[in-house]
Order: structure tokens, then C-alpha cells, then sequence
């Protein structure tokens, strides 16, 4: 009897992630998501030594299935310019299937070769967004990306 109980709640359990999940990739499908939720500014910490600059922040997406990549370049045009690019790549689309649609906090951190005096600029998927930096030494385990909760 024990048997039976359990069997029929597997086969029940997986019929509703079944629906669960075709639900969630219609409205991934129909919907056209953008990459940051909203147009706030985003708070960087900032830390140089050496000719060095780490740049440290967080960005806020949709839902907890995007993957993101960060690249960090010296401006041709202006040389006193970084440009940090984040390129966001929606994985429920991609056959994903259990993701959190819930917005979802993505941090990044990287590192560039530049002057003392340079000004950062930020762009998410071709869009720039403003930021606010927070000067940090170097050694300060506040501009790593592991204490990014503790940025006033």
C-alpha cells in the first residue's frame, strides 16, 4: 500500500513541474526581457595601486537564469576613459528550465591598466548606465566582490 502512496505522488509531483515549467518558458518566450530591471544607478567600489584600477559592483536582472561576462578597456578615443562592458545572456531560453523569476542580484569585478585619473563609464548590453564609485584602498576587502553587502 506504502508502495502505491508513493508512486502516485512521484507521478503527481512530476505532472505539476511539468505544467510548472511549460508555464515558465511561454512567458519567458513571449516576454522580451531587459537586462537591468531598472535605470538606477549602479554603486561601484573602486580601488588603484600600481598603474592598476579593480572595479567592483553588482547589477540587478529579471530572474536568477542569466550568465554574465564583464570586459574592462581603456577608451581609444579618450584615453582618460575606462569602459566596463557587461554582456547578459538570458538562459531560460535556452532550455534552462527551473529558474527563479524573482529579480536576482549579479556581481562583477575586474581590473584594468590605466592613468590615476581615469573616469569609468558602465554599459550593459549596449546600454550605459550611471554609476556612483566608492573609493577604496587597495587592500580593503570592502572593493572585493565577496563584501559587496557591506557598501553603504
Amino acid at each position: 500500500m506504502a508502495k502505491w502512496v508513493i508512486v502516485l505522488s512521484l507521478i503527481g509531483g512530476l505532472v505539476i513541474l511539468f505544467f510548472f515549467q511549460k508555464e515558465l518558458k511561454t512567458t519567458a518566450v513571449d516576454q522580451s526581457v531587459t537586462a537591468i530591471s531598472s535605470p538606477d544607478t549602479v554603486t561601484m567600489v573602486h580601488g588603484f595601486k600600481d598603474g592598476i584600477h579593480r572595479y567592483a559592483g553588482e547589477i540587478t536582472l529579471p530572474h536568477s537564469c542569466f550568465s554574465t561576462a564583464i570586459d574592462a578597456r581603456r577608451d581609444p578615443k579618450r584615453p582618460l576613459r575606462v569602459v566596463l562592458t557587461i554582456l547578459t545572456v538570458d538562459q531560460i531560453t535556452g532550455g534552462l528550465n527551473f529558474c527563479f523569476k524573482l529579480p536576482t542580484k549579479y556581481p562583477f569585478e575586474t581590473i584594468v591598466e590605466a592613468p590615476t585619473d581615469v573616469t569609468p563609464t558602465l554599459s550593459v548590453d549596449g546600454k550605459e548606465f550611471p554609476v556612483r564609485i566608492i573609493e577604496a584602498p587597495w587592500h580593503d576587502p570592502r572593493g572585493t566582490i565577496l563584501n559587496l553587502e557591506n557598501i553603504p
